[in-house]
């Protein structure tokens, strides 16, 4: 399967990736946004001396964002949110992940349908802001423990319906919490006119993936299965903890790229 495998991690890691033979990166989106431009544009540099690409970013929102709160409010998130995209776009990046599950849980009080629609309203306005800088918007479901909502790649499309005039609004799957969830992965295929990025780790332990589990091995295969099933041809970026990156991605990235190319 043509597929490209890399990590998220700060731009100073670019070098790492790149000896490593890694063709992206994904970094944080509300860190850079937040960044000092001075830092910014010196981490930059560090990229641009290397082939490594940010195509995608993660992380969209801080956690204090208030996103069901007054047009002032609502105001603010967006303003941040160009600011993010400009620099998004410096880099070259042309879809932004939005998991951020702090920031979307369901306020007291609220029901489900309604936060829905005033996300969808929210999110319509992120991707008017991202279309200016041709970058995408992908939405990433969450397992239960980090967020009270959107849960599924089909939570994730029940935003997505209710703002059809956004052609720039998909999802990012994590196989991740995929797997956390119970989620079948064949959703990857029922929706694939929606992914834009894909995240993977260790099931469990979200750690970078490696060999030595048949078991976790097994679902590595079925989850990258799908993805080619899906006609996916794009990004698949580790989000996982580490301790030592580049030793970490030294095998995952290995790892991934020989199951992948078994598929």
């Amino acid at each position: 399967m043509k597929i490209q495998i890399g990590a998220c991690t700060a731009l100073p890691n670019a070098p790492i990736m790149n000896e490593l033979g890694g063709k992206h990166i994904e970094s944080g989106f509300a860190m850079y946004a937040n960044m000092s431009e001075e830092q910014f544009v010196k981490e930059r540099e560090i990229l641009r001396a290397t082939p490594v690409t940010v195509v995608s970013m993660n992380s969209m929102l801080p956690g204090d964002s208030v996103l069901y709160g007054t047009e002032e409010q609502s105001q603010k998130v967006c303003d941040f949110v160009r600011r993010g995209m400009e620099r998004a776009a410096s880099l070259g990046c042309k879809s932004v992940c939005m998991g951020s599950g702090t920031a979307r849980n369901i306020p007291e009080g609220m029901t489900r349908d309604e936060a829905a629609d005033r996300l969808a309203s929210l999110i319509a306005r992120f991707c008017a802001i991202a279309d200016e800088y041709g970058i995408k918007v992908a939405i990433e479901p969450l397992r239960a423990e980090e967020t009270n909502f959107i849960h599924t790649v089909e939570d994730a499309y029940d935003i997505i319906r209710r703002v059809p005039a956004c052609k720039n609004l998909g999802v990012n799957p994590d196989m991740y919490h995929m797997h956390a969830g119970g989620e079948d992965f064949s959703n990857l295929v029922k929706y694939k006119d929606y992914v834009f990025n894909v995240h993977i780790a260790e099931p469990g332990t979200r750690v970078y993936p490696k060999p030595g589990s048949a078991e976790n091995e097994a679902l590595y295969v079925e989850f990258l299965s799908a993805l080619k099933e899906a006609g996916y041809t794009g990004n698949v970026s580790v989000e996982a903890h580490t301790k030592d990156f580049k030793g970490d991605a030294t095998v995952a990235l290995s790892y991934l790229n020989e199951l992948a190319a078994k598929i």
